[in-house]
Parts: structure tokens; sequence; C-alpha cells
């Protein structure tokens, strides 16, 4: 009904290539190339956004004969299953993507070159192996000096490697995915038979992570929908990856009914200790709510989440969510779309958790003492170099690394406040050397790595304002012991304690001798 009535406005036509495949489930979008691309089964399609109707580049990536049978005889469908269904389609750089297929049940992935548009001599371009390119220039025209070359879209040979972790066996699961700073965040299921569910990181020199493998806490038969990375501030630390999904609500009791979700991880998460080796430490999800109250004061819940969309506003840290939503019930059938705004979604997150509690073992908000550091949250590691006090952090010693955003929050109610943010600039050696120089002379370098960063002139005046402060000088000790002593300066303050105690006690046996030989005359 929908599509005819969509149809009816003339705003839409029916779309379709000639390549026996009607599999067209992943589409991304490349505004830099002005190109649509689309996952098929064997096919990868980039289709020109300024003319939708222009025949389409094509590249053809069928798995091989061999794979082929071995999936036949596994007992899978040799049309619907046994193909190499396109479930990932990422951009790796400006000039090539990566992607993924299930390739019969034996999930594989490569690289695609994309190329760029360049200008080029028409009696030099050809076609490009790998798969089906753009069409060759007629060697009949006369060539001109200088024409627009077509796009480059051929797959890189040699590039193939496991997608497990990546992209499902079964091309009927649904996952999703996001690549992040050459890091790959999926939700997938990663095994032969789909029971295994989890949002995976692979890729990157980061260690690789997942969710807790069967446990229906963490994740319950999921349905992957949408990954959007929305920042949380300026500070590239606090960037999440947000999860929305629908899986089976384990609080149901013995019936489970599904239930929207919407998860969310830190990117700097490593993992944790012990049973969090390996597994995220920051997962956190809340069920996400689309219901619409009648007449009659009864709640119509619409539980199935089927799609979502993100609209980005001037404010890149909240943008609005838009939820597809659906109810399929023997008494109701119907759709709706619901909205949600990122503050709302934060403080969610930010808010009680729950758990089972009473009589009736019932899911409630949990109101004892949260742990610290929170649930859903990265600890700073302590390797001596931090040292976390009451008063907040100290740092023993500076790395180009620690310069960033540092803020300074307070719960009360389950409310986060903010109380300070402060912006931690740090100096390379040869920039304080030079200030230095220029204000006392030449002074001893620094052991800190240099720095492309350059300060201004109101900065070099904040810089010698601080330099001339009394509390220089303690520092200034207090470095110097540092280089003199080790690693620990507090052992010459505590020598140089037990020196003066030392001198304390000889001074009244020095003067009681004294004392004595003045007395002996006088006998």
């Amino acid at each position: 009904f929908c599509s005819r009535k969509v149809k009816s406005t003339g705003t839409a036509h029916h779309f379709a290539f000639l390549l026996n495949s009607t599999d067209y489930r992943i589409l991304r979008m490349d505004e830099d190339h002005d190109r649509m691309y689309v996952g098929s089964k064997d096919y990868i399609l980039s289709l020109d956004l300024n003319d939708i109707n222009k025949e389409p580049l094509i590249i053809h990536w069928p798995v091989a004969p061999q794979r082929r049978t071995e999936c036949v005889l596994s007992g899978k469908d040799i049309n619907g299953e046994c193909g190499n269904f396109i479930r990932l389609i990422e951009p790796w750089n400006r000039t090539h993507l990566y992607v993924c297929g299930t390739g019969a049940y034996n999930p594989i992935c490569t690289y695609v070159d994309r190329g760029h548009k360049a200008q080029a001599l028409l009696h030099q371009q050809g076609p490009r192996g790998g798969g089906r390119t753009s069409r060759a220039a007629d060697p009949s025209a006369s060539p001109e000096p200088y024409a627009p070359k077509e796009y480059i879209f051929r797959l890189e040979p040699g590039k193939v490697d496991s997608g497990k972790g990546k992209c499902p066996f079964d091309p009927k699961l649904n996952s999703v995915s996001a690549l992040i700073n050459g890091q790959l965040y999926a939700g997938v299921y990663i095994d032969f038979m789909g029971t295994d569910s989890a949002i995976f990181r692979t890729l990157g020199k980061h260690t690789a992570m997942r969710t807790d493998q069967y446990n229906s806490r963490w994740l319950n038969d999921p349905t992957f929908v949408h990954a959007q990375l929305i920042p949380d501030s300026a500070e590239k630390n606090d960037d999440k990856l947000y999860f929305f999904f629908r899986e089976k609500a384990s609080e149901m009791g013995q019936t489970p009914m599904a239930q929207s979700r919407i998860g969310r991880i830190c990117l700097n998460d490593d993992g944790g200790h012990c049973c969090l080796v390996n597994k995220w430490s920051t997962f956190l999800k809340a069920r996400l709510i689309c219901s619409v109250t009648g007449a009659d004061g009864i709640e119509t819940h619409f539980d199935e989440l089927r799609d979502v969309f993100i609209q980005k506003t001037q404010d890149t840290k909240n943008p609005v969510i838009y939820g597809v939503f659906s109810v399929s019930g023997s008494v109701f059938k119907g759709s709706a779309i619901c909205v949600y705004s990122m503050a709302d979604v934060r403080m969610v997150f930010n808010g009680p958790f729950a758990h089972k509690e009473g009589p009736n073992y019932q899911w409630i908000p949990y109101q004892g003492k949260i742990p610290y550091p929170r649930p859903g949250t990265v600890s700073i590691r302590s390797d001596g170099r931090v040292v976390r006090t009451d008063q907040g952090l100290l740092l023993r010693s500076l790395q180009m690394s620690d310069a960033g955003s540092y803020q300074c929050t307070s719960t009360e109610k389950n409310f986060k406040h903010t109380l300070v943010k402060l912006q931690l600039v740090v100096l390379s050696g040869r920039t304080v050397n030079s200030i230095q120089a220029e204000t006392s002379g030449p002074a001893p370098l620094c052991p800190l790595h240099a720095s492309a960063w350059t300060p201004s002139a109101e900065q070099y005046k904040d810089l010698l304002t601080i330099l001339s402060q009394p509390e220089m000088g303690l520092i200034n000790q207090y470095c110097q012991d540092y280089w003199q002593l080790g690693d620990d300066p507090a052992a010459g303050v505590h020598r140089k304690k037990d020196s003066k105690e030392l001198k304390e006690q000889r001074k009244p046996r020095n003067r009681r001798h004294h004392e004595g030989q003045r007395s002996m005359p006088e006998t």
C-alpha cells in the first residue's frame, strides 16, 4: 500500500537492474564524489547522484564455485543463501571503500578503489581490471586534449581478508557498522548458526573487543538497526558510538516480547580486568519507548524499531533522532515515528540503573550507592604517573598526550553538574626553553618531545606570568629533586628532614661539651 501511494505522487519510480538480483539492502552515499554505492547479491553498484538513471558502474564479486558447492552441501539454499550478499560498505579513505559480503556462509572483505574525478587524455583511458568500470572512450572519435575522466571503480587485487566479526554468515540477519579512525565497529552475528550476537571492534591498532558471549543481559537475540557516532563534547576521548536495535526483553518474564533499545560504548574503551578482558567495560543500554496514549488513558506501545534517521544540527553533539516503529499484535497493527533529543538520551544514561528487587523480583530503579568509577565510563588506569586525589588528578610528569579538556563534575540526586572545565596545553621543551632564554638566559633542556604548537603573544604573556609566581620556586625544587633522586622526589625531602633532625640532636651535645671545657678552669 505504501509503495503504491508513494508511486502515485509521481516523485518515485521502480528501481532495478538486470542483474538477476533484488537484494538491494546496503546503501552508502558519497557526497564527495556525488555517488551512491549499493550492495546486492554478487554485485556492487556505483550510481551517479546527479543522474540516477545513468547506467551505473558495476563490480561483479561472486564466490568461487567450490565455495558455493560447499555451501549447498551444508544444507543452504543455492539461490537465497549461497551467494555473496554485500552487507557492509564503509568509506576507508577518500579513494577506497571497505566492503564485506557473506561469501556463501564464509564472510569475506576487500577494498574497492573508487578513484577520483580527474582530467586526462581520452586516448589514455581504458577499462580497468577487477570488475566492470566506466565505459571506455570510442576509439573512432577524435580525441580532445583534455576531457573529464570517468570514475575508477574496481576491486583491489589480492586484498581479500576474513569477514568474521564484520559481516554475518546468514544474509537474512541484519548487521550495522561504523568505520571510525581505521577501526571497524559492527553489530553482527559472528557464527555459522546465527546464535552468537555481538558488538564487535576489529581492524586498527586497538585491542579487539566484543560484548559478553551468550549473555542475554548484554544482548538477547538482537536485530541491529543502526549505528551512529555522536560526540559528547569537543574532547575526542568523550566520543561515544550509539547502537539502535530491538531484542527480546528479559525483564518481561517467561514470555519475552520484543523491545527497542539504544546502547552505547566509549570509543577509547580497551576492556576491563578479570572477566572483562577483551570485553566492553562501558557498554550500557536503555529502553527506547515509543507510545501513544488513547482517549481511555491506555498506552499503545510501538515496540519494534524498524529504522533510525539521525538529523544533524548546527550543534554536532545534539542531533535529532527519528525512529520508525511498528507493532504487530492480534488486536492492533500499525506504525509510528517518534522523535528523541540527545539531552533526554544522556539524562537516561546518567540516571539510575535498573535492578531486580522486592518480593516479586521486579525491575526497579537502583537507589543504592553507585560504584566509582560509574559503570559506562572509562577509568584512568594509574601507572604511578597519574595520581588520583580527593582534590582531583595529580600529573607527576607530563606527556604530550595529556593535553586536552578536563572537567570536574558533581552528582546530586542523579543529576550530573559540571563545576569546572579546564583546557590543558602541554608546551614542548623547546618552547619553554626559548621563552626562558628570552627572559633569563639559557636553561637546561627539558625531556619533552617537540610539538608543532606555537603559542601566541598573549599566551607568551600568560606563561611569563606563571613563571614569575613564587610557587614556581617550589615547583622547580620539586623538579630538581625528581631528576637528581629518581622517581620519588619525596625521598629527598625525607633525607633533608633526617639531616636537619640529626643536626638538631647534635647541637645539645656540642653545647654541653663546650660548657664543660669552660667550667674546668673555674674548678
